[in-house]
């Protein structure tokens, strides 16, 4: 790619810092990618893409692994750096929703988890209440805060007896993914 583009591809360097999702990082490894003087941060994910987008006002941001690019589109701008791309992989909700009524005969309603500090369920919250509603059926969202709160927010999901359960795209699910598979099992939830 950079020799097509006209560059000597041995004399790029490149700085790879991996967060481990701590964005308690970010500030020095922007102030790192400063300091060795790149010419743009690469992101990976819609939390440290905006995180970076605080920080950075000068140096293009490209991001990419993202859910959706308007909030870090909309960061960008709240923070006054308009030298950002990048590439999403967002998806609409309602295929998932038609694809859910085709496995459950008789599907009325759809529960999910919304993580208040990630911009990507509350995307994939508002999808599913739209969906629902344009498809006849009842979306049931539980909002929670955070890790901590996480096994509190299903119960409360699941005491509603949703007949489906969608899962957004959310870092705190991901990483509880096994359990949160196993609960939904044993309730025999789709």
């Amino acid at each position: 790619g950079f020799a097509v583009a006209g560059y000597d591809p041995s004399l790029v360097t490149y700085i790879c810092i991996d967060l481990k999702n701590d964005m308690g990082q970010v500030a020095a490894a922007v102030d790192r990618m400063r300091k060795e003087r790149v010419a743009a941060i690469v992101t990976v994910g819609t939390k440290a893409s905006i995180e970076v987008l605080k920080l950075e006002k000068a140096l293009p941001v490209i991001f990419t692994g993202v859910a959706y690019s308007a909030p870090v589109v909309e960061a960008a701008k709240a923070n006054g750096n308009a030298n950002v791309t990048g590439s999403s992989y967002g998806n609409a909700v309602e295929p998932a929703v038609k694809a859910a009524q085709k496995l459950k005969a008789g599907l009325k309603t759809i529960g999910m988890l919304v993580n208040s500090l990630e911009p990507n369920t509350k995307l994939d919250g508002s999808g599913l209440e739209a969906a629902c509603a344009s498809l006849g059926l009842t979306a049931m969202l539980v909002p929670y805060g955070g890790e901590a709160e996480l096994n509190a927010a299903l119960d409360k999901l699941l005491a509603q007896n949703p007949d489906c359960l969608m899962f957004p795209k959310d870092t705190v699910q991901i990483r509880n993914a096994e359990t949160l598979a196993k609960t939904v099992a044993a309730k025999k939830i789709l």
